[in-house]
């Protein structure tokens, strides 16, 4: 096979892999994902603030394909008082609504 040959198919590979990772659902990504922490050593009680936060996520984007939650999507969830308020409707502290942010950027 030659090097160009080999590259095209390669990258036809690549594509497909990129194509098949964005059919999974949303919750489906989130349940891979949790399982990754916890490969990864991240405690108990990070694993479930991270499942507390992607299951708001995933109840404000609804039962999605990822590849089909945009940026939008996802800024919209972030200026939403689910994300920026508690129950009481009182402020979440600037580095609760910060870890969301990089939970959600790790994710997608």
């Amino acid at each position: 096979m030659s090097n160009a040959g080999a590259e095209a198919l390669a990258f036809k590979s690549f594509e497909q892999g990129r194509r098949s990772r964005w059919r999974v659902s949303v919750s489906e990504a989130i349940e891979s994902f949790l399982r990754q922490m916890a490969a990864d050593g991240r405690s108990r009680l990070s694993i479930e603030s991270y499942r507390r936060l992607l299951v708001s996520l995933a109840g404000s984007l609804g039962e999605v394909r990822v590849g089909d939650a945009g940026l939008d999507e996802l800024n919209t969830y972030l200026i939403s008082a689910t994300a920026l308020l508690k129950a009481d409707g009182t402020a979440k502290r600037t580095s609760t609504v910060n870890r969301a942010k990089s939970v959600i950027r790790s994710v997608a």
